[in-house]
């Protein structure tokens, strides 16, 4: 998980989980008020995660396998939540202000 870059305070899962859902809203750090925001490859990253990867699975299982169309979506649902709670962990902040006030 990262950390702050002034005060190397670790960021929170949960506070990284509500960015990626929130617009990819800037973090401010609890300890030193620094605010970071999400790098630009990390949006493309979570992009590509959370929507283009899932998009295509569903595409994929329904046109080329022999699934039922509810154990394709059931699965599509499961991959989605793991992805979504790994996703934290592969994004990346930078500090866009030395400190908020």
């Amino acid at each position: 998980m990262q950390e702050c870059t002034q005060c190397q305070t670790p960021f929170k899962w949960s506070t990284v989980y509500k960015s990626l859902w929130f617009a990819y809203s800037p973090i401010h750090c609890n300890n030193c008020g620094t605010k970071h925001t999400i790098t630009f490859t990390s949006r493309i990253i979570a992009t590509i995660m959370l929507v283009v990867l899932p998009l295509l699975w569903i595409n994929f299982s329904l046109n080329k396998m022999t699934f039922d169309a509810t154990i394709s979506i059931s699965i599509f649902i499961l991959l989605y939540i793991l992805v979504s709670l790994f996703s934290p962990f592969l994004v990346h902040y930078k500090s866009s202000y030395l400190k908020e006030s």
